[in-house]
């Protein structure tokens, strides 16, 4: 049973990677996917030979036995830039992330040497390495939560459409992450001291959680679209923090005539090109489109709208449906039809975001122009 659910996890893994390196324009964050999955298969690969084979190791087969005993090394640090790659504007990969392997090679390294003098790795060094790699997983861990705890409350100030913005899925997987440490912890804690069998990988259970595990990554990665559209690099990348408006921007060094002057500026994009159009259109590709920054954006919507990035571009869309609908002029379309050409991109924000602008929904709106 167990290298039956192996094998099946291996092909997953292999047929996500295939799926993801099959696309056409991959992202940076497509890439750390590609590599976590990558190191899950090599992880799940040592299990199955671990559960399968008996007799001697080769040498390869150790190599590979102490790359997933070292690997809890990096997958912290992958889940962690991934999650940046997702969440940061324009994001670039820089050599000093490989500081991050480190460690990891450090254990590596400590891991194999006694493989190729004959010798069994000191019991003393893996229990040091272990405490270690608890430690590692849990700090990247934490920063991942912080991250996207953080995204969350800024999602309405960057983003004019939030389908698949809030990066849901990748929190429940760092949770996900979390509890799979606490059981580690929790089970070499009987078993050290309480002196408990525990089995290893921690049984059945535990390698049909990893392997759910794998599915969930692999189908959401896959899913998961890039948050943001570059449109320029001259824009700074300015990371909105969800504070109150004063400690906000206090450091900001926008003057109100500034504010003014952008709001002005703003408003006139909005009603002569109609940017709101674009779905995919955000904080910072407005901010490129208008050459200002995107901090000084926001502050000016927020200070003279009173409103969210969100909440300002939806009020251009909703007039423009209702506008359309007035007008019967894009009657051979349905409703949804009509908002996705307004620049909505899913029925739910549609009905959702109309609701709660015009307090009713859009189809009461139709019939009560049809009732006139």
């Amino acid at each position: 049973m167990m290298g039956y659910l192996h094998a099946a996890s291996i092909g997953l893994a292999v047929f996500i990677i295939a799926l993801i390196l099959g696309k056409r324009n991959r992202s940076v964050s497509d890439h750390f996917l590609v590599l976590w999955l990558f190191v899950l298969t090599v992880n799940f690969v040592s299990v199955f030979l671990l559960n399968t084979k008996h007799g001697e190791f080769v040498v390869w087969e150790q190599l590979l036995f102490e790359f997933s005993e070292a690997s809890i090394f990096i997958h912290g640090p992958i889940l962690y830039f991934y999650t940046l790659s997702l969440t940061t504007f324009s994001f670039e990969l820089n050599p000093k992330i490989g500081l991050h392997a480190i460690p990891f090679l450090i254990a590596f390294s400590l891991l194999t040497a006694p493989i190729f003098y004959d010798e069994g790795v000191n019991f003393q060094l893996r229990n040091s390495l272990l405490i270690c790699k608890m430690i590692s997983l849990l700090v990247y861990v934490i920063l991942v939560l912080r991250i996207l705890f953080a995204h969350k409350k800024n999602v309405d100030d960057i983003f004019s459409n939030t389908e698949e913005k809030h990066l849901t899925w990748l929190f429940l997987v760092a949770l996900g992450v979390l509890c799979l440490w606490t059981i580690a912890v929790v089970s070499l804690f009987l078993d050290r001291v309480m002196y408990l069998k525990i089995p290893q990988y921690g049984g059945l259970l535990t390698n049909i959680a990893s392997s759910i595990f794998l599915f969930v990554i692999g189908y959401f990665g896959v899913k998961q679209p890039s948050l943001f559209v570059e449109y320029s690099k001259k824009v700074s990348t300015y990371r909105l923090e969800k504070e109150n408006t004063k400690s906000k921007y206090e450091k900001s060094g926008l003057t109100e005539k500034q504010a003014i002057a952008i709001h002005r500026k703003t408003v006139e994009l909005m009603n002569h090109e109609k940017s709101y159009l674009n779905p995919e259109l955000t904080l910072y590709s407005l901010a490129a489109q208008l050459q200002v920054l995107p901090n000084h954006l926001s502050q000016a919507i927020n200070s003279i709208e009173k409103k969210n990035f969100f909440d300002f571009i939806n009020y251009y869309r909703i007039h423009e449906v209702k506008k359309c609908l007035e007008s019967n002029e894009k009657g051979q379309l349905t409703l949804l039809g009509i908002a996705f050409e307004c620049g909505f991109n899913s029925k739910t924000s549609f009905n959702r975001t109309f609701k709660k602008t015009e307090g009713m929904t859009p189809s009461e709106f139709r019939k009560k122009i049809l009732n006139k």
